[in-house]
C-alpha cells in the first residue's frame, strides 16, 4: 500500500459526519455571535447619546459650526462613554445574594458545568437568591436570568462565594467585583494536576488551604484536598442524572461505545489505533464527543460528535461496552451514567471511584492503563460473555444520588446560617 492511500477499513462516511459536525458547530458558534453583535448595535442605536449623535452630524451638513472637538470623538469613543457612565451609576450600590457560583464558561453541558448549574438552580429553587457568574462568554451558551458574564458582574455582594475550579479562584481572589463573607469551593476535578498554568495551580493549593468549606464531589477528590490542607471537608457525589440514565432490559447491539475528547488528560489517542482490531473481532464501535483530528473518526463504524443527555442514554442501553482511556478524573459521569443503563464501562485505573463504593461492587472494570492493547481486547471479549449489565446497574445506583444536591445545599447553607 502506498503511503498515500487510505486503509481499506477506513470508514469515509464517519470522517465526512465528523467534519459537518464541526462545520455545523462552528456555523452555530458564528451565528450566535452575529446575532449578539446586531443585538449591540441596535441597543446602541436605541441610546440617546448615540441619537444627539446623528443629530450633531445632520447639524454639520447646513451650518459652519466648528465642532472641531467633534471630529476627534468616534463613534466608539461616544459609546464607551456612555457605557462609562452606566458603570459609574453602578458604583453607588452593591447588588446582593445569598449565594453566587463562579464558573468557567456558560457552555454548559455534560459534566462538572452542569453538575454545577444544576446545583445552583435547586439551591434558587429553594428560595435562596442565586446568581452564576461566568467568565468565559460563547454566543452558544446558556442564556438564563440565573447566569451573568463577569463583565456585568460588578459590585455583588454575598453571604458564600462558591468557586468552581482554578479559574474561577483567580477570577475572585483578583477582582474586587465580588465581596463575600465565607467561601467554597466545589471541587469537582484535580485542577492542581491538569491546569496549564502553575502559578494559577498554586493559587488553587492555597485555596484548599484557606476555604471555609470544600465540596469534594468523590472520595478521592475530597483526600487530595485534605492532602493540601483543607480543614472543613465533606463528600458529597452529585451528578448522575437519572431520567436519562437507567436499565432498560432489551436486546443490546454487540456495540462499544467510546467518549472522546480533544485534550490529552483524556486519553483518546490510546484507543483510536485499537479500533480496526475490535471491528475485525465483530465489534461495532461508535464514539461521541470531540476528536484530536478529525480524520480519527475514519476508524469508526460511526462518530457523532457532540449529542444530548438524551442520545447519549438512548445508546448506552443500546450497547454492551463503553471503553473509557481518560487517565484523570474528579469523578468521571460518563462510565457511571454508562453503568446505570447496564452498558458495562471499561476504564484505566485511575483512583476517581476509590471509596465510593463498596469492595466487589464496583459498577466497572478497571485496567491497568490502554497501553497494553492485549489487555484491553482480553478484557473486552470476558466482559462480552458475563452477565454484569443488569448488576452493575444496581451496584451503581446504590449510592443516594438523589440525595446529592440536598446534602450539598444542606452544608453550603449551614454557612450562611453560622454566618447570621
Amino acid at each position: 500500500m502506498k503511503m498515500t492511500e487510505k486503509p481499506d477499513d477506513e470508514n469515509e462516511s464517519s470522517v465526512l459526519k465528523a467534519r459537518l459536525y464541526e462545520k455545523q458547530r462552528i456555523e452555530e458558534f458564528l451565528r450566535a455571535e452575529i446575532k449578539e453583535l446586531w443585538m449591540a448595535i441596535e441597543t446602541s442605536q436605541a441610546s440617546t447619546l448615540y441619537r444627539f449623535y446623528l443629530f450633531i452630524i445632520r447639524i454639520r451638513k447646513f451650518s459652519r459650526v466648528k465642532l472641531k472637538i467633534l471630529k476627534k470623538i468616534s463613534l466608539k469613543r461616544f459609546l464607551s462613554t456612555r457605557q462609562q457612565i452606566v458603570d459609574n451609576s453602578r458604583i453607588t450600590e452593591r447588588t446582593f445574594f445569598e449565594f453566587i457560583f463562579v464558573i468557567p464558561s456558560n457552555k454548559i453541558e455534560l459534566g462538572g458545568l452542569q453538575s454545577a448549574y444544576e446545583l445552583a438552580n435547586f439551591i434558587s429553587n429553594k428560595g435562596k437568591t442565586v446568581k452564576v457568574v461566568y467568565l468565559n462568554h460563547d454566543p452558544t451558551g446558556l442564556i438564563s436570568d440565573l447566569v451573568a458574564n463577569k463583565s456585568v458582574a460588578t459590585n455583588y455582594i454575598c453571604n458564600v462565594v462558591v468557586v468552581c475550579g482554578s479559574e474561577a479562584n483567580d477570577f475572585v481572589s483578583s477582582s474586587d467585583k465580588i465581596k463575600y463573607d465565607k467561601s467554597v469551593v466545589l471541587m469537582q476535578g484535580p485542577d492542581l494536576y491538569f491546569d496549564s498554568d502553575w502559578n494559577r495551580c498554586l493559587r488553587f493549593i492555597h485555596l484548599l488551604e484557606s476555604s471555609d468549606l470544600i465540596i469534594a464531589i468523590s472520595p478521592y477528590m475530597a483526600k487530595i484536598s485534605k492532602f493540601y490542607g483543607a480543614k472543613n471537608v465533606v463528600t458529597i457525589p452529585v451528578g448522575l442524572d437519572q431520567t436519562n440514565f437507567y436499565f432498560s432490559n432489551v436486546p443490546r447491539k454487540n456495540t462499544i461505545v467510546i467518549p472522546c475528547r480533544a485534550n490529552s488528560e483524556k486519553g483518546t489517542k490510546l484507543v483510536v489505533p485499537l479500533i480496526p482490531q475490535l471491528r475485525k473481532l465483530g465489534w461495532n464501535v461508535i464514539g461521541f464527543g470531540d476528536l484530536p483530528d478529525l480524520r480519527m473518526a475514519g476508524n469508526f463504524d460511526d462518530f457523532l460528535g457532540r449529542i444530548s443527555r438524551t442520545e447519549l442514554g438512548k445508546l448506552l442501553r443500546e450497547s454492551k461496552i463503553l471503553l473509557d482511556p481518560s487517565m484523570i478524573e474528579g469523578l468521571g459521569l460518563t462510565p457511571l451514567e454508562s453503568a446505570a443503563c447496564g452498558c458495562v464501562p471499561i476504564i484505566g485505573t485511575r483512583n476517581s471511584y476509590e471509596d465510593l463504593f463498596p469492595k466487589n461492587e464496583e459498577p466497572y472494570i478497571e485496567i491497568p492503563n490502554f497501553l497494553d492493547p492485549d489487555e484491553v481486547v482480553r478484557t473486552i471479549e470476558e466482559v462480552k460473555n458475563s452477565n454484569y449489565s443488569k448488576l452493575f446497574s444496581d451496584y451503581v445506583l446504590r449510592v443516594d444520588w438523589e440525595a446529592g444536591y440536598q446534602n450539598t445545599f444542606d452544608a453550603i447553607n449551614l454557612l450562611q446560617v453560622s454566618e447570621s
